[in-house]
């Protein structure tokens, strides 16, 4: 992972599913993750529309210049990539596993290359429900969020595994437990969640793209 907010995002779905393969929607808590709200998003586990995103932080669509919330997250990616995007998506719910790809596009000239981390949620049990994730530019070009971008190209991905070795993971992991700690203190009793309301060490390296 090369991106804060891919890092800081995983070391919190980390916390938040224990010894579990993967945490249920409501341990999701947007005011723990709020500083990284903006670049997050969850989809809905719907093969036949997509995978629709149910909730797309600001800079997720303002890659795109448009409010991404009911539109398919495989309309982001070239149509050649889409059948294995959504292969991505079910192999991450299957495992379920955390996955992380590497993204490319470019349009007019303009290049960017991307990160996405997907994340699979649990949904009173059922883990074919909701994923959670992020798309992050590995760099800011000014003419970013002025332009759209064109549409993404697979360039890689990555099966996490659970002992996934990160060099200030277990650190993110006491920062995020220690927050949580103090926002439950600091929370109004009843106060509602977004998320509520809509919603052995090593990395296994596999090719992507064509």
């Amino acid at each position: 992972m090369k991106q804060v907010v891919t890092k800081e995002l995983f070391a919190y779905w980390n916390v938040q599913r224990g010894r579990r393969a993967a945490p249920e929607r409501l341990d999701i808590d947007p005011g723990i993750i709020r500083g990284l709200l903006a670049d997050t998003f969850i989809l809905d586990h719907d093969a036949a529309s997509g995978f629709p995103f149910r909730i797309a932080g600001s800079r997720t669509n303002m890659l795109v210049d448009k409010e991404l919330r009911l539109t398919s997250f495989l309309e982001l990616w070239q149509d050649s990539d889409r059948a294995q995007i959504a292969s991505l998506l079910e192999a991450t719910s299957d495992g379920p596993v955390p996955m992380l790809l590497g993204a490319g596009t470019s349009l007019n000239g303009r290049s960017l290359d991307l990160e996405a981390l997907l994340l699979p949620l649990r949904h009173h049990g059922r883990t074919h429900s909701r994923l959670m994730g992020a798309l992050v530019p590995l760099e800011t070009p000014d003419w970013l969020g002025l332009i759209a971008i064109g549409k993404l190209e697979l360039k890689s991905f990555r099966i996490l595994q659970s002992a996934e070795k990160m060099q200030d993971l277990s650190i993110a992991q006491a920062n995020y437990r220690n927050n949580a700690l103090l926002h439950d203190r600091r929370a109004p009793h009843g106060t509602a969640n977004a998320f509520k309301s809509t919603s052995a060490p090593h990395l296994t390296l596999l090719e992507g793209g064509r």
